[in-house]
């Protein structure tokens, strides 16, 4: 009976230990699935894909070199590999860890190190690093996928500084440092494009630092990153004094979209990399117009973009899908398209002041449309002032006008011989003779939409005098509804002197 006490006893030994264990291993998948601990291996990730490949089995000399700055040792033995060497150097040194260090150097098959700072002044500049990562993966959405996280990332960063109006150029040609500017609030391209580099990499995105500098000009810096099977240029800092860093006009943009050329700032397995086959695609490049954007509530992977002109469209994240803007019809820009008409009308009711809009008169359509045909027709398409003291217009042309100064109606009444107009059926033109415009001008003081259409005060001025106002009542036109090219979009329904 004791020993099989015993045994039962050890049983649930063994179960509880089992149990710890399991849990152990849990937490450590849990861990792996989300990057290493900030304790072990913060900044150790490297470059991505393309870094780990190149590096090979001397990534791991890549990982003790950082966690030896993080314990400011001063040597750490280096690769047998020279090659890959000077590439750990070069990474190093532009990387925000650069920011730690006055001098990296190979010597003795080691790397020789020297430090900026006192250990807890660096620990201090490390753990602001890791609290602003912190904060930046908090934004990306929890089943967020690999190009939702890198437009996370990048507003994130590309919004985080203030533009520095000034810095010692001398003591840091090359801008500064994303430790810097965290510490200050202001940064230069360097520190946009470390903070958005360094968070991609962290997150397993395959990025890398470019550089340009012309005629010892400033030195601009931006990033590569890759997108499936593409490589993009984002320039955070641009994006910053574009829209204050949250918009797209800078995000994913292919070679034929950059202004100017820039460099790998690092060799190893960026230095070979095919410009055309690796920047070529321009599947992001309608994304140069979007000034802000945001996670599209309630639809998963799917964006709300705004452009320049403040328009909205949805873009799917996981199907590439754009649904673009539909043109947004300005009314306000409408009805200045419309002054043309209301021009021709009022000069044709100032002519007499007992006449009246009245469409129904043959007399009067054909003056309007004379005086729209002469004065404006050359805003229309096919309409011709060549031959000599004459206008010539095709139908389809006197059709828009005839449409936007009388209800809409395309029926044209019959012009020939009336207000000067003449026909040539086989060729579809009307002929008019030219004539001086005349003196003054209309303006639109006022318009309201109603019930019964838009309502439009328009007055005819001639310098500072009003020769007359009037009341247009307007509408959408349903001949050229269809016609996205058209120039009269509303038509004239009635008109009232006020």
């Amino acid at each position: 009976m004791r020993k099989w006490v015993w045994t039962i006893g050890c049983f649930i030994v063994i179960l509880a230990l089992s149990g710890c264990k399991s849990e152990e291993t849990r937490t450590q998948s849990s861990e792996e699935n989300h990057g290493n601990t900030a304790e072990e291996a913060f900044g150790s990730v490297g470059g991505g894909q393309a870094f780990e490949d190149y590096l090979g089995a001397d990534l791991s000399v890549y990982r003790a070199l950082v966690d030896g700055i993080k314990e400011q040792a001063k040597q750490v033995p280096a690769s047998s590999d020279s090659e890959k060497n000077g590439f750990i150097l070069e990474w190093i040194r532009i990387s925000p860890y650069g920011f730690l260090l006055t001098d990296i150097q190979l010597a003795d098959k080691n790397f020789q190190l020297t430090y900026a700072y006192e250990k807890e002044v660096q620990d201090s500049y490390r753990k602001m690093m890791e609290e602003d990562l912190e904060k930046m993966k908090a934004e990306i959405p929890t089943d967020a996928n690999e190009l939702e996280t890198v437009l996370t990332a990048y507003r994130y960063y590309a919004s985080r500084f203030q533009p520095a109006s000034a810095w010692n150029q001398t003591e840091q040609p090359d801008g500064i440092p994303f430790f810097q500017a965290l510490e200050t609030g202001e940064g230069t391209s360097l520190s946009y494009a470390q903070g958005c580099q360094f968070a991609w990499n962290e997150l397993g995105i395959d990025a890398y630092l470019l550089k340009s500098q012309e005629n010892g000009a400033e030195v601009r810096w931006c990033v590569a990153a890759k997108l499936g099977d593409f490589y993009y240029y984002f320039h955070p800092a641009l994006e910053n004094g574009s829209d204050g860093g949250f918009g797209l006009q800078y995000f994913a943009s292919s070679e034929a979209r950059m202004q100017e050329s820039y460099e790998p700032a690092v060799s190893g397995p960026y230095s070979s990399l095919d410009i055309k086959n690796s920047y070529g695609d321009d599947r992001y490049d309608f994304m140069k117009t979007i000034v802000s954007w945001e996670f599209e509530v309630g639809e998963e992977h799917t964006l709300r973009l705004v452009d320049l002109d403040g328009r909205e469209s949805l873009f799917h994240t996981d199907t590439g899908v754009w649904d673009q803007a539909e043109e947004k019809e300005s009314l306000s820009d409408s009805l200045d398209q419309m002054t043309p008409i209301f021009d021709s009308i009022i000069r044709i009711l100032l002519e007499d002041e007992e006449s009246v809009y009245d469409p129904s008169n043959l007399e009067f359509v054909g003056d309007v449309l004379y005086l729209a045909t002469v004065n404006y027709g050359y805003m229309l398409p096919g309409v011709s002032y060549e031959e000599e003291g004459s206008v010539q217009i095709p139908k389809i042309a006197l059709q828009q006008i005839y449409s936007a100064c009388f209800d809409g109606s395309a029926e044209l009444p019959d012009l020939n011989g009336k207000s000067g107009f003449t026909y040539d059926a086989s060729a579809e033109v009307y002929r008019v003779p030219l004539s001086d415009m005349g003196d003054g001008w209309v303006h639109l003081e006022h318009f309201e939409e109603s019930e019964g259409g838009v309502r439009v005060l328009v007055t005819f001025m001639e310098e500072e005098t009003v020769f007359g106002t009037y009341q247009f009542i307007c509408e959408k036109n349903a001949f050229t509804a269809e016609d996205s090219n058209a120039v009269y979009r509303y038509t004239v329904k009635s008109v009232e002197r006020k």
